[in-house]
C-alpha cells in the first residue's frame, strides 16, 4: 500500500521514506500486515483521506516504540528525520537488558 502523499501524487520528499519504513518496522514487530483487508477505495478513504494509521496499543512495545511510530505517521511536516528515527532506535536496542 502506498504512503498517503504518493497517492494524493503530491510532492514529497524524506519525510515520506520515513512514513514508509515505520509501516515496514512496524509489519516487523507486530507480525501483521498492515490495513490488511481494505481494497484500495476503503485504503484511499480510511488512511489517505481519513489518516488511519496501524494500531499501536501493543502492552508488549517499550512506549518509546510506540511514539516513534505515532511520530513517523503524522504529518509530513511533524515527522523526524530518518537520522533521529535512527537514533532513537539505537538508543532503545542499547537500553536492552541482555
Amino acid at each position: 500500500m502506498n504512503n498517503p502523499q504518493v497517492a494524493m501524487s503530491q510532492p514529497y520528499g524524506p519525510s515520506a521514506e520515513v512514513y514508509s519504513f515505520a509501516i515496514i518496522l512496524w509489519q516487523l514487530v507486530s507480525h501483521q500486515v498492515p490495513y490488511a483487508g481494505l481494497s484500495s477505495n476503503a485504503f484511499h478513504k480510511r488512511v489517505v483521506l481519513e489518516g488511519a494509521r496501524p494500531p499501536l496499543g501493543n502492552k508488549a512495545w517499550p512506549a518509546p516504540l510506540s511514539q516513534l511510530f505515532a511520530e513517523c505517521w503524522s504529518t509530513p511536516t511533524e515527522r523526524p528525520a530518518m537520522e533521529d528515527v535512527c537514533r532513537r532506535l539505537r538508543e532503545m536496542h542499547d537500553g536492552l537488558k541482555p
